[in-house]
């Protein structure tokens, strides 16, 4: 354990991003889906892997205590089984709406209420993503079509907003199309081996997200599901790091909040989801902040698994004290097997390769999103307006670390500015 002086603290662990989320499977965005295990030897697990503390693995095929919901883990495997025969659309299906002919050309992924298909407009010839709810599940989908009918009222690209074009029944199905895009930041992290992005990409990501949180608090809509998988790379070879904002099944109107309610990812879930306050759009703040950090790191800052395990072994984030001042303050010790970093100690970690100002700009706009006090979090708009934008944007961007350079380097995305 390492004990620093600085005001801020973060938890750091041992096991790695690949083995913590080697059970995840077909994770597309789709609501309802979650990321229970794999069952050994399926899907995405290695039978020989190390599952990490608190991931669930052991605990949800037998061996341990289950650290999640597990009336909400028996109604999704309950789910799944009731409907594995239920789904009426197979590939070269042709679905007919009153905006377009679609073809299914093949299925990106599964969750517990639909299927995500890549398909063609044969009227357009374009790619678009078809959302298909399985039978007995189309209420789902009520949520995410209001909120889809919010967002039409704005801009969705200038929000950098995922667009719903169209949607329609089949049979027994809603279906909902969306614009085609080229794969989540999860995936994208994983098959770089979790390694950290650079400050200046990680600032193209930052401000495009921050005018996503700026269009959704303009019509009064909360995401409540920020997480790498919900973010998806529009075409990372023609506009490196151009990202939307995507699945809006979980988004609430502001007014609809309501204290209590247990919502997020729990590794991005905000302190007042947690802790039972009153919650607000502030909350999709923190989540953008949890994920910067991530990208910044390469590692999950706070530890996943149960809620308790979060509280537990984060007071220090939370308190916003040092392991040696929270120790003074309670008397009680971190666990050992923590590896406690403070925010300005792990800005020496990954600045090689820039200034040391921008390290430090980036570094403290994370403290102000990740503020514990959500009355005293940054808002869309200050963030926006913190220096560590005010850097160059478009500098040519050193290539990837530990990857060879590519006969054609792409052309360095130019972030869409939205008066502020």
């Amino acid at each position: 354990m390492k004990q620093t002086g600085s005001s801020v603290a973060v938890c750091t662990f041992t096991w790695g991003w690949r083995n913590m989320h080697a059970a995840k499977v077909n994770r597309v965005f789709i609501r309802g889906s979650r990321s229970y295990p794999a069952r050994p030897g399926e899907g995405g697990r290695d039978p020989q892997a190390r599952s990490a503390p608190g991931d669930g693995t052991q605990a949800a095929w037998g061996g341990g205590p289950f650290t999640g919901n597990i009336h909400i883990f028996l109604v999704l495997e309950i789910g799944k089984i009731m409907t594995e025969n239920s789904f009426e659309v197979q590939e070269n299906f042709i679905l007919r709406s009153h905006e377009g002919v679609y073809i299914v050309e093949k299925f990106l992924g599964e969750g517990t209420f639909g299927k995500v298909a890549k398909c063609t407009n044969l009227s357009t010839n374009k790619e678009v993503a078809i959302k298909i709810i399985k039978k007995g599940f189309n209420h789902t989908a009520q949520d995410e079509i209001k909120a889809m009918i919010e967002i039409s009222k704005i801009d969705a690209h200038k929000y950098n907003l995922f667009k719903c074009v169209d949607w329609f029944h089949y049979k027994s199905h809603v279906c909902m199309v969306f614009e085609m895009l080229d794969q989540s930041l999860f995936d994208f992290m994983n098959d770089r081996r979790s390694r950290p992005l650079f400050v200046q990409e990680i600032r193209d990501i930052a401000w495009q997200l921050l005018i996503s949180l700026k269009g959704l608090k303009s019509i009064n809509l909360v995401h409540c599901d920020i997480k790498l998988d919900n973010i998806m790379l529009v075409n990372q070879v023609s506009e490196p790091f151009r990202v939307k904002l995507i699945d809006f099944g979980l988004t609430k109107k502001t007014t609809d909040m309501r204290t209590g309610t247990r919502m997020q990812n729990i590794c991005f879930r905000a302190p007042e989801v947690i802790l039972g306050l009153p919650l607000d759009e502030r909350l999709d703040m923190w989540t953008v902040g949890y994920v910067l950090a991530l990208l910044y790191a390469g590692f999950y800052i706070l530890p996943p698994g149960s809620e308790y395990d979060i509280i537990r072994n984060s007071k220090v984030v939370w308190k916003l004290d040092t392991p040696e001042q929270q120790s003074k303050k309670t008397g009680e010790q971190v666990k050992d097997e923590v590896d406690c970093w403070s925010f300005d100690e792990l800005k020496y970690v990954y600045c090689n390769e820039t200034k040391m100002e921008e390290v430090e700009q980036l570094i403290d706009l994370l403290k102000q999103m990740l503020e514990v006090d959500p009355n005293k979090r940054i808002s869309p708009n200050d963030a926006l307006r913190h220096p560590f934008f005010k850097f160059e944007m478009k500098k040519p961007r050193p290539r990837l670390r530990g990857f060879s350079p590519s006969a054609s380097v792409p052309p360095t995305f130019t972030n869409i500015l939205v008066n502020i």
